[in-house]
């Protein structure tokens, strides 16, 4: 489950790099990062 996560998170954080370079805010996407992660890391403990 961890895994699929880990590739899910990786591919999500692709896509809005590539997403927030073409809307050049980058800003609000390391806002849009971390909010992510920290969600992806809560969800990651609630499956151990």
């Amino acid at each position: 489950m961890s895994l699929v996560l880990l590739i899910y998170n990786k591919c999500y954080i692709k896509f809005f790099q590539i997403y927030c370079t073409f809307r050049s805010n980058h800003s609000l996407y390391r806002c849009f990062i971390r909010d992510v992660q920290d969600f992806i890391r809560t969800f990651s403990l609630e499956q151990e």
